[in-house]
């Protein structure tokens, strides 16, 4: 009982919850999908007790397959779930397919898991708008860096730009390069 549970900064508010298997399918109240549903599946939350900002849930006892489920939770806004980019939480549940199982089994497990083949395959490879701050962005930069389109332009005598483009040949960095003769310089970028 009670096995989704987070204590929010506000109570009185509604809170619903997504449920992932360990492949990445969403459950939509019926089975496992690869679309994240928009209402159907959602898990809602219960203040307990009322006024309290602890929040409760019982996972659904119709998923009966055991597995490690990641639970997101939403606040919501309007009459019907929303989802956003940013939801209050991510939990963990360690299911053993009609009730919740201790995590320090989940220690055990944890020395078999490996990444499947195209499990990288799932982030995103968009490019940044500008200097990367996150690690997905910085390897995309890095890649484009390498492999996109990049240009050096002489402004000046010892001096230059290098300049790198997204696959849309938008201007994403610029670097001001020196060279006195004897060193070359690549300053940040920006």
């Amino acid at each position: 009982m009670n096995e989704i549970h987070w204590t929010h900064d506000l109570n009185t508010v509604v809170l619903y919850a997504t449920i992932q298997n360990s492949q990445g399918e969403y459950w939509n109240g019926l089975m496992f999908v690869e679309e994240e549903p928009l209402s159907d599946g959602v898990v809602y939350l219960v203040e307990s007790p009322a006024g309290s900002y602890y929040y409760v849930a019982d996972f659904p006892t119709a998923i009966d397959m055991a597995d490690d489920y990641l639970v997101t939770i939403y606040e919501q806004e309007g009459e019907s779930p929303a989802f956003s980019d940013n939801p209050v939480a991510h939990d963990l549940v360690c299911w053993d397919g009609s009730a919740e199982y201790d995590e320090r089994f989940l220690a055990s497990k944890l020395d078999s898991v490996k990444l499947a083949p195209d499990g990288l395959d799932n982030i995103s490879a968009t490019s940044p708008s500008g200097v990367a701050t996150t690690f997905r962005e910085m390897i995309v930069q890095l890649w484009s860096r390498f492999f996109g389109r990049v240009t050096l332009t002489r402004t000046a005598q010892g001096q230059g730009q290098i300049q790198t483009y997204n696959s849309d040949d938008e201007l994403v960095t610029t670097q001001i390069t020196t060279d006195d003769g004897s060193s070359q310089t690549q300053g940040a970028a920006e």
